[in-house]
């Protein structure tokens, strides 16, 4: 096996004894405006209704909604990113050695680019994305653009951290992704990717038939689409082959739901349960249909199956998010 497709091993999640607790549990900053490319014009804030969802109207491989359902969601991942990471917005905060320009890719609701600009007001703050689905108001170092990661990048300068989020799914070329990442990387600046791996795991036991089916239904159908999601493992080697150095990997194992032992990681669980609860009717329903041509009535049945199997207490369900880390050489080698 390829370096780059070397997993990282992590002990199993000790096991609370007395089970399941529960299954789920149930700022805009300082004066400022966020400022939209010019290409910004009406037709980008149109939007398509499909399946009861909302979607955005760009030609792109990305089939999940950008509803107010969808951004409730994305804040609830962000803040478990943050739990994970010990309340950091990265986890290489020591190895940047300027913030002067930071770019966030796939900002979604924003909110990870408005926390980065307030912590660090001396930044210039960018977050990207395919829908104009950003607050307003915020901080005067933070600015929103209309942009499709997956085509030519326009930037004037490049940036001394960029940071992308759970963005399996969105691109049918992944190594010209990092490409363009490095080049817009300035020398002795770093990119860290958090994302995760296409699979629901049940510890100690074999994965429930209608989670089993999800999974490998998304895998085919994001293939069909031209971007697969089955790809966790594929960042590192993606990374280092763009030109940076020092790469390094670091596996999360995330509970769903309240099982496990350490506090820490009941809470931990419990936000991880609601953002994939509400996940899988994000995913499914536009990859599905369009994907492998199922009806929303087949789809909407295996999510609720799926939902039932994630919220039954007999199953140790867990998933696994990555940090993945690299820097660019400070002679500008590329």
């Amino acid at each position: 096996m390829a370096d780059g497709d070397a997993r990282p091993q992590v002990d199993p999640v000790q096991v609370d004894p007395e089970g399941n607790t529960d299954a789920v549990d149930s700022s805009l900053g300082d004066d400022g405006f966020s400022h939209y490319s010019e290409s910004l014009r009406s037709s980008v804030m149109q939007h398509r209704f499909e399946n009861g969802r909302r979607y955005h109207t760009r030609d792109s491989k990305w089939y999940v909604p950008n509803d107010e359902d969808e951004q409730d969601r994305m804040d609830v991942v962000h803040h478990l990113w943050k739990l994970l990471l010990g309340g950091e917005l990265v986890k290489y905060k020591d190895r940047v050695d300027d913030w002067s320009r930071v770019l966030d890719v796939g900002t979604g609701t924003g909110i990870w680019a408005i926390e980065m600009a307030d912590e660090h007001p001396e930044a210039t703050v960018i977050g990207t994305d395919l829908s104009p689905i950003q607050p307003s108001w915020v901080p005067p170092n933070c600015h929103f653009y209309v942009e499709d990661a997956a085509q030519e990048w326009t930037f004037e300068s490049p940036f001394s951290l960029i940071h992308t989020r759970m963005m399996s799914g969105s691109f049918p070329d992944w190594p010209l992704y990092y490409q363009r990442c490095f080049q817009n990387t300035k020398p002795g600046g770093v990119i860290e990717a958090h994302e995760y791996e296409f699979q629901i795991y049940n510890q100690g036991g074999e994965q429930p038939p209608a989670v089993g089916e999800f999974i490998t239904s998304m895998i085919e159908a994001s293939t069909k689409l031209g971007s697969n999601v089955d790809i966790g493992h594929k960042h590192r080697e993606w990374i280092q082959a763009a030109g940076y150095e020092n790469v390094e990997e670091v596996l999360f194992h995330v509970p769903l739901g309240t099982w496990a032992k350490e506090e820490r990681l009941k809470e931990i669980g419990r936000y991880n349960m609601v953002q994939m609860v509400e996940g899988i009717g994000s995913y499914a329903a536009g990859a599905l249909t369009a994907g492998l041509g199922r009806s929303i009535e087949d789809v909407n049945r295996l999510i609720a199956e799926c939902k039932k199997e994630l919220l039954d207490k007999s199953f140790r369900h867990y998933v696994q998010f990555r940090v993945v880390y690299g820097k660019k050489a400070k002679d500008g080698t590329e």
